[in-house]
């Protein structure tokens, strides 16, 4: 991956200035070789017609007649109108020199070419051709060497492509396509670097247009094009024509303008086909060089994006590891089939993500002090995992994170494990921001299966069917919205999170609420609630519950709404108009009550007065937080006269109740509660007063 001042010059000033073919009043010239003297350039004796060619001319290599030679060495520095180059079957033939050649247009269909070559635009439209027709091609055998494409050049299939590579790169030698130039080549084209030595690896630097033909324009494509151990700058446009494939073999991939110091860019990937990044390798990261090449896919600087345009696909492959701070963006599509995520990923919302049956994609750390090391994905368009049996995994590692933000939605069907890839002291992060969505299960045969990561936000979580919950450690928020049925095998911590059954969601652990939760199980006429829990451990409850109605008719009995084997604690208060909640040691119901209420009642069962009164009585009411009414059981009894009986507690809402001499009356009045948390009970007559209190209305 070689960036140096000159060769960047080179190819703006060859990119932008079409080709001057030669000097006013120059007569150009075309060379063929001979090679009846030697294999030196410079030698006039090994051109027909006799003489050196010079800038301007044209020069074709091969065939050349038995006993001739066939290599060319000590090639200069020139610019040519064109150059063809025709290999021997029979015989290794090879175009060398330390010079750098620039040319108009190419015809390559064999041999070597081991020197710096540009191809630089022109006038002409017809596209300069590279193919391995006689033999397979090779490049660079000097060593560092450059092939660059500042024009149009198709790469196609010829007689000698076979199954082999139809062009090898040698000896970190690589080819750059220059902002303006573009390479069309074949559905089945193989390219190849030797990676034979150590050093960096060759590599195809991407500022103009890579182009993969549809299948069938030339050739029948019966495998994808191959870019094999080949590293990958891309700062320009790949387009793989829908139901095409390029893929990428073995080679460090970097994404962004800074890899090559252009102004290209946005790196593109159009076409409607796929880019299959199925191996990235090279050298290690060194932080001292960030930007350097290492064995990842890296996106250079801080935000730099790769746009998938024309619903393209982008799939990252089981031996891919991603660094860097980038987003991916566009209307296109991911695909995890296994690969390291170590930087900090982003996919924008019309991105949308999904993982490959049988693979495992691990969200992993590098350097948590580092940018682009420290693993962070944010499927922005949403994640969905392949289930059935078996089915993907997904590995928050220790220390990364996994952020669903709002509008998107993680799927784990059946048969799909999300966990940390360990148990359990150091856990990844799965965070739900407020809007996003959990799904969780299919009701299909197999278990979803979450375990070893720490879950925590503001989103929903919805569970279906089956599913394993081995999380340790989750923080809901109070807007965290929880939605269960089915089965789960765990214990759920539901912290302040909103917990609603959307039928029976049995938990087979442990439940635990906290005080900003809130329980919402649908009530009906039935003796147990069709949208509860059930809870096989302990139900340790704290916060409010609040019903709703499953169908129109309001229960007139016991509803029970949740059942644990054991139950601990108590919800501060329910949201149930009409109604009381009740706990035991084994569940809570919900009970008629004969007034209306629109709090939440905090239930309470205390007998605060029984006595004759003749006059007033004060009662001290000790009152949870926030009351602002009390609800009382009163019966009026013994009076030796008609009477009626009032309660007020300080404020203008107060309850009376009337009884007839000598009668018993039995009432629940709804009583508000001042601040002095003082009940006054006046008779005008003497009676006998029985008061229990069931409830407290208290604010949230």
């Amino acid at each position: 991956m070689r960036r140096t001042a000159w060769i960047t010059s080179l190819v703006v000033i060859a990119a932008l200035t079409p080709l001057v073919l030669a000097s006013p009043g120059q007569a150009a010239t075309a060379y063929t070789w001979s090679g009846a003297s030697s294999s030196t350039w410079s030698d006039a004796r090994n051109w027909t017609p006799s003489g050196i060619p010079a800038d301007g001319d044209s020069v074709t290599v091969g065939p050349v007649p038995s006993g001739a030679h066939q290599t060319v060495d000590g090639v200069p520095t020139v610019r040519l109108a064109s150059l063809t180059m025709i290999g021997n079957p029979a015989r290794a033939s090879s175009l060398s020199g330390t010079g750098q050649v620039t040319t108009g247009e190419l015809r390559w269909t064999g041999g070597d070419i081991n020197l710096d070559l540009v191809v630089a635009p022109t006038t002409s439209s017809t596209p300069s051709l590279i193919s391995p027709t006689q033999t397979t091609l090779g490049f660079g055998r000097g060593g560092d060497q450059t092939l660059t494409l500042a024009g149009p050049v198709e790469l196609t299939s010829g007689a000698a492509a076979g199954d082999r590579p139809w062009l090898t790169f040698w000896f970190d030698s690589g080819m750059r396509i220059a902002e303006g130039g573009t390479l069309e080549v074949d559905p089945t084209a193989r390219l190849l670097g030797s990676r034979c030595c150590s050093g960096t690896a060759s590599t195809v630097v991407v500022d103009g247009a890579l182009r993969v033909r549809s299948a069938g324009t030339t050739v029948p494509c019966a495998s994808p094009a191959k870019l094999e151990q080949l590293g990958l700058d891309l700062a320009g446009a790949i387009d793989v024509a829908r139901g095409g494939e390029l893929q990428v073999v073995g080679g460090p991939i970097r994404v962004g303008g800074n890899a090559v110091n252009s102004t290209s860019g946005p790196a593109t990937l159009t076409g409607g086909g796929r880019l299959t990044i199925a191996e990235t390798d090279g050298d290690n990261f060194r932080p001292e060089s960030p930007l350097a090449p290492d064995h990842t896919m890296k996106f250079l600087g801080l935000g730099e994006r790769l746009t998938l345009a024309d619903r393209s696909t982008l799939a990252l492959g089981d031996d891919a590891v991603v660094s860097g701070v980038g987003t991916i963006a566009g209307s296109g599509q991911v695909r995890f089939a296994g690969p390291d995520i170590r930087g900090e990923l982003t996919l924008a919302s019309g991105v949308s993500a999904m993982t490959e049956r049988q693979t495992i994609t691990r969200i992993t750390v590098r350097d948590p002090a580092v940018r682009g090391q420290s693993g962070a994905l944010i499927p922005g368009g949403g994640l969905a995992m392949t289930g059935n049996q078996p089915g993907s995994q997904l590995w928050v590692m220790s220390g990364a994170r996994l952020t669903i933000p709002a509008g998107a939605r993680l799927t784990v069907p059946d048969g799909a494990t999300v966990a940390a890839g360990g148990c359990c002291t150091s856990l990844g992060v799965l965070t739900l921001q407020e809007g996003s969505q959990m799904l969780v299960g299919d009701r299909s045969s197999a278990d979803a299966v979450v375990k070893w990561v720490e879950v925590d936000g503001q989103g929903r979580l919805q569970f279906r069917g089956r599913t394993v919950w081995d999380v340790p450690t989750t923080r809901f928020t109070s807007a965290a919205r929880i939605i269960g049925t089915g089965r789960l095998t765990g214990d759920l911590n539901a912290g302040n999170a909103r917990v609603q059954p959307n039928g029976v969601f049995t938990i087979d652990g442990d439940y635990t609420a906290a005080a900003g939760g809130l329980y919402i199980p649908a009530v009906s006429t039935a003796a147990d609630a069709p949208g509860r829990l059930v809870v096989t451990g302990t139900a340790r409850l704290a916060g409010r519950m609040q019903t709703t109605r499953s169908g129109e008719q309001a229960p007139s009995g016991a509803v029970r709404v949740l059942r644990a084997a054991q139950v601990v604690g108590s919800f501060r208060c329910s949201i149930d108009p009409g109604r009381v909640m009740s706990t035991t040691s084994t569940g809570v119901t919900t009970k008629p009550l004969p007034v209306s209420t629109d709090g939440c009642v905090a239930p309470t069962s205390r007998r605060v007065l029984s006595a004759s009164i003749d006059g007033t009585r004060s009662v001290k009411i000790a009152a949870p937080a926030g009351a602002t009414s009390v609800l009382a059981a009163v019966t009026v009894s013994r009076a030796i006269r008609a009477t009626t009986v009032t309660l007020d507690g300080g404020t203008s809402s107060r309850g009376s109740i009337s009884a007839p001499r000598g009668r018993t009356v039995k009432r629940t009045v709804l009583v508000g509660l001042g601040s002095r948390r003082m009940l006054a009970v006046r008779s005008p007559h003497r009676a006998t007063v029985s008061i229990t209190l069931l409830g407290f209305v208290v604010t949230d």
